[in-house]
C-alpha cells in the first residue's frame, strides 16, 4: 500500500487560549481530540468545541477512540489537579473552561509522552495542545515546556521548540500550542513534552490532531472471488478507493508494474471490474490472479494511488455460476445439477433462487441452506424472513430466535396483539417489545418467581396503573387488575426488600453529610453501596456519576431503629445515615453517564425517625426531571418516619427512564410544614433495555415519486439513512437527519426509474 509523504515544518506557536475559535480554525478533518485526565478523575468533561468532539482519555491508560486511533499518555511523578477555571470567552466557553481545568501535572524535570497510533503512515498533520490554567498565584504552578517529535521507526527525535505556560503574574490562562508534524512509517505520532524549568510543574489538558493533506490510502474491490464459468463482460466486483479527502470521486485504469500479471484477463468499465473473456474454466480451483489498478482523483490528476488486487477463481464444473465447493456442501459430486445459478432455479421452492441463496451465503448469511425452504426451522420461509411478511420485519433466516429473547421468530408475529403463546404479537427483533423491563419470553412464559404471565406488547397488561415489571417485582399479578400493590413504598424491615428481582445494579449510594465519617457503605442483598457526600459529585466504580444537592441546614439522627433480616447491621447503619434538609426546600439527586432511554427501577431509603418528636417525620413528594426538556413528572407522595406509629425507615420503589442526556434526575420535596425529611440511600437498577430503532411506517408517494419512512426516535438525536436493493450492499442517503421528537420521517426522492425493490435502514449517530 503506497501513501503520500511530506516533510513537516519545525515551527511551534503558543498563544493564550481565550476563544474557542482558536481550536481548529481551518475546520480540518479531525483525527483525534482527547481531554487528558488523571486516573480517578471524574469523566464527562468531554464536549464539542468549535466542531471538535473531545473524548476522555486517562493518563497511563491506552484508549481506543471512536475512529480506531489509539492514544496513550505517560506521566512521571506525582499527579496534581488545579481548581481554577480561568477567564475564557467565546462559543462553548463553559465546555472549553472544563477542558482546560482538566489539569494533569507531572513532577519537576521529568518527561511526559503522548503516543498516538493508527494514523496512516506519512500523513501530514496539524497538532494543537492545550495546557492548564495557572492554578494560583504561586510561581510553581507555571512552567516552561520543550516539545519534540519522535520517529518510532528511525528512533530519531526532532525538537520543535519551547514555550511558556501559565507564567505568573500576567499569564494565568491556558495556552494553545500549534505545530505541524508527520506520522512516521509505523503510523505513529509520538510527542515528547519536557518541563525544563527547575522547581515548577506543567500540565497538558487536551490534545487535537487534524489531517492537513488528505491521502489516498488504499484501493480494493468489494468482491474478489468469482466462478470459473464467467464469460466476457461478467461483473466481478466494484472498485472502491479509501481516501482521506472528503467527498472525493475517482477514475480507474489498469497500469503496468508489480502485480500486473492478470491485467489482460480483466477490464474496467467505470467503477466495475469485469472479465475480458479469458477462459477461467481451465484454471485450478482457488487459483489467484492479480491486477494492478490506478485510482485517480477526478478533480486533481496529480492525486492518484496504485494498488494490487488479488482475485480468486473457484471451479464451476457444470458452468452454472455456482462454485463447486458451495454446491458440494449440500449435494454429492453426482448431484451438482440439483442446484443451478441461472437465477430462476429454486431447489427448495422458498421463492429464493439458488443463485440468490449462493450470494447470500457469501455475505451476511453463510449458513443459509439452498435445499431447505426454512433453514432455521422457525416456521417462516427463508424468503419471508429476508423480505419481511405481513407485520413482520426482515429477520435472520439462519437463526430461529433473531432477537435472542427466548421466543421463536415464528411465534412473534409483530401484530402488537397477543393471541396465544403461538401468536404473541411481539416484535421478532426487539427482545422487550413493550420496553417494560421484562423480556418477551419472560412475559409469555411467566419466567418469574410466581409464574405471572403478561402481554409482551403492553407495559401495563391489566391497565391498573402499575407497570408489569413493577407488579412482578412487588409481587402482584400484572394480568389481574384486581391484584395491585398497596403502595410503592413500605417500611424497610428486611434486606431482601432491596432489589428482589435480581436486576443489574447501575448505581448504589449511601448519602452522607459533609463531615460525617465515611465507610458506612456495604453490601446489602447483593447491592454494593458507596459513600457519597451531599453537594459533591462522585464517580462510581462503573463510570456512573452521582451528585446530590440539599438546601438549608443538614442534621443527622443517632437512632438505629428496629430492623431485622440479612445484613441487618449494615442495613440499619445505612438507614441511619440521615440527611435532612429544611422545611419547604428542594433537593435533587442526579445520575449521569447512563445509557439514554434506558428503563430503570429506583429504590430510595428514607431515614429512621430520630425520636418521638413529630418534626422528625415528613411527607415526601418525588418527581423525575428530564434534563433535556426540563419537564417534571411527579412520581409519588408518601409519609416517611411519621410519628407516632412509623419509626422505621421507608423503602420507596418507582420506575423511570434515563433522559436524552443520559441523566436521571430525581427531585425530592418536603411538603409538610414544620417537618424535616431525609434521604439515606438510593439504588438504581436496570429494569429494561434501550429499544433498537424500528421503522414503523413506509409510504409510497403516488403523485411525486418517492418513499417516506417513519421511525420511533429520541429527542436531540441525529440519524443516518441507508438504502439497498439486495440487503448486502448499502448506500448512505443522508447522515444528518435531525430528530423530530418521538417519531421522525425521511423522504427518499432519489429512486432509480428501473428500481423494483428498495430496503431502508436507520442508524442513530454518535453525538
Amino acid at each position: 500500500m503506497i501513501g503520500l509523504t511530506h516533510e513537516a515544518k519545525s515551527q511551534i506557536m503558543a498563544e493564550r487560549l481565550s476563544n474557542t475559535s482558536q481550536i481548529n480554525p481551518d475546520q480540518l478533518p479531525v483525527i483525534l481530540a482527547a481531554n487528558m485526565m488523571f486516573n480517578g478523575q471524574s469523566p464527562s468533561m468531554a464536549g464539542s468545541v468549535n466542531g471538535v468532539g473531545f473524548e476522555d482519555v486517562i493518563w497511563g491508560v491506552e484508549t481506543d477512540l471512536s475512529n480506531d486511533v489509539k492514544i496513550e499518555g505517560s506521566v512521571a511523578g506525582d499527579i496534581r489537579t488545579a481548581n481554577v477555571l480561568g477567564s475564557l470567552g467565546g462559543d462553548d466557553a463553559s465546555v472549553l473552561a472544563s477542558i482546560t481545568d482538566s489539569i494533569n501535572y507531572y513532577d519537576v524535570n521529568t518527561d511526559g509522552i503522548l503516543s498516538i497510533t493508527g494514523i496512516s503512515p506519512g500523513s501530514l498533520v496539524l497538532v494543537q495542545i492545550i495546557t492548564s490554567d495557572a492554578a494560583s498565584s504561586f510561581n510553581n504552578w507555571e512552567g516552561s515546556f520543550s516539545m519534540s517529535v519522535f520517529d518510532t521507526e528511525t528512533q530519531q527525535r526532532r525538537m520543535l521548540g519551547d514555550f511558556e505556560a501559565g507564567t505568573e503574574p500576567d499569564n494565568l490562562d491556558a495556552q494553545i500550542i500549534t505545530f505541524n508534524a508527520s506520522s512516521d512509517s509505523n503510523g505513529a505520532l509520538q510527542i515528547g513534552v519536557d518541563q525544563t524549568r527547575g522547581g515548577q510543574h506543567a500540565g497538558i489538558a487536551a490534545v487535537m490532531v487534524y489531517l492537513m493533506d488528505p491521502n489516498m490510502v488504499g484501493i480494493s474491490s468489494e468482491r474478489v472471488d468469482f466462478a470459473g464459468s464467467i464469460v466476457a463482460g461478467d461483473l466481478i466486483g466494484m472498485l472502491v478507493t479509501e481516501d482521506q479527502k472528503q467527498e472525493a470521486t475517482h477514475s480507474y485504469e489498469m497500469v503496468s508494474g508489480a502485480g500486473d500479471a492478470g491485467n489482460d484477463k480483466f477490464k474496467i468499465d467505470q467503477k466495475e471490474l469485469r472479465s475480458s473473456g479469458y477462459d477461467f474454466s481451465i484454471a485450478k480451483d482457488k487459483m489467484i490472479y492479480s491486477v494492478r489498478i490506478r485510482s485517480t482523483d477526478t478533480e486533481d490528476e496529480d492525486r492518484f494511488f496504485e494498488g494490487v488486487i488479488e482475485l480468486i477463481v473457484h471451479r464451476d464444473s457444470d458452468d452454472d455460476k455456482l462454485w463447486d465447493e458451495w454446491e458440494l456442501a449440500y449435494t454429492d459430486p453426482d448431484s451438482l445439477s440439483d442446484l443451478n445459478g441461472d437465477g430462476v432455479s429454486d431447489a427448495d421452492n422458498d421463492s429464493l433462487s439458488d443463485h440468490s441463496e449462493f450470494q447470500l451465503s457469501l455475505g451476511r448469511f453463510p449458513k443459509i441452506d439452498p435445499l431447505s425452504a426454512d433453514t432455521d426451522d422457525d416456521g417462516i420461509s427463508d424468503a419471508d424472513e429476508l423480505n419481511g411478511s405481513g407485520f413482520r420485519p426482515p429477520t435472520d433466516p439462519t437463526v430461529a430466535d433473531s432477537d435472542e429473547d427466548g421466543l421463536n421468530d415464528g411465534v412473534e408475529t409483530g401484530t402488537g396483539i397477543f393471541v396465544s403463546a403461538n401468536d404473541t404479537g411481539s416484535a421478532p427483533l426487539i427482545a422487550d417489545t413493550d420496553g417494560d423491563g421484562l423480556t418477551d419470553s419472560a412475559e409469555v412464559l411467566g419466567n418469574n418467581p410466581k409464574g405471572f404471565k403478561s402481554d409482551p406488547n403492553r407495559k401495563d397488561s391489566d391497565g391498573d396503573g402499575f407497570s408489569d415489571v413493577d407488579e412482578v417485582l412487588i409481587g402482584s399479578d400484572p394480568s389481574n387488575s384486581g391484584d395491585v400493590p398497596d403502595t410503592f413504598h413500605s417500611q424497610l424491615t428486611n434486606a431482601s426488600q432491596l432489589n428482589p428481582g435480581g436486576l443489574d445494579v447501575l448505581a448504589a449510594a449511601n448519602m452522607i453529610f459533609e463531615g460525617q465519617p465515611p465507610g458506612i457503605g456495604g453490601s446489602v442483598n447483593g447491592v454494593e453501596f458507596e459513600d457519597i457526600f451531599w453537594g459533591g459529585e462522585m464517580l462510581l466504580s462503573n463510570g456512573v456519576s452521582i451528585q446530590g444537592t440539599v438546601a438549608g441546614g443538614i442534621r443527622t439522627a443517632n437512632t438505629l431503629g428496629s430492623l431485622s433480616g440479612e445484613d441487618v447491621d449494615v442495613l440499619a447503619t445505612i438507614a441511619n445515615s440521615i440527611n435532612y434538609y429544611n422545611v419547604g426546600t428542594d433537593g435533587t439527586i442526579t445520575f449521569t453517564n447512563l445509557h439514554a432511554g434506558l428503563p430503570v427501577l429506583v429504590q430510595m431509603i428514607t431515614s429512621d425517625s430520630a425520636a418521638s418528636v413529630n418534626n422528625w417525620g415528613g411527607v415526601f413528594s418525588l418527581s423525575v426531571i428530564d434534563t433535556v426538556t426540563q419537564r417534571s413528572v411527579q412520581i409519588v407522595t408518601f409519609d416517611a418516619g411519621t410519628e407516632p406509629d412509623n419509626l422505621d425507615a421507608q423503602l420507596v420503589t418507582f420506575s423511570a427512564e434515563v433522559d436524552g442526556n443520559g441523566a436521571l434526575q430525581v427531585f425530592v420535596d418536603q411538603t409538610r410544614p414544620g417537618h424535616h425529611a431525609g434521604i439515606s440511600g438510593i439504588v438504581v437498577l436496570a429494569a429494561g433495555q434501550v429499544l433498537p430503532l424500528q421503522i414503523s411506517l413506509l409510504v409510497i408517494n403516488q403523485e411525486q415519486p418517492g418513499v417516506t419512512i417513519e421511525w420511533e426516535s429520541r429527542a436531540n438525536r441525529i440519524y443516518a439513512i441507508e438504502v439497498s436493493d439486495d440487503l448486502m450492499l448499502w448506500e448512505e442517503l443522508d447522515d444528518n437527519v435531525t430528530s423530530e421528537g418521538d417519531t421522525t420521517t425521511f423522504t427518499d426522492t432519489q429512486i432509480p426509474l428501473n428500481s423494483s425493490r428498495r430496503f431502508y435502514r436507520v442508524h442513530e449517530m454518535e453525538r
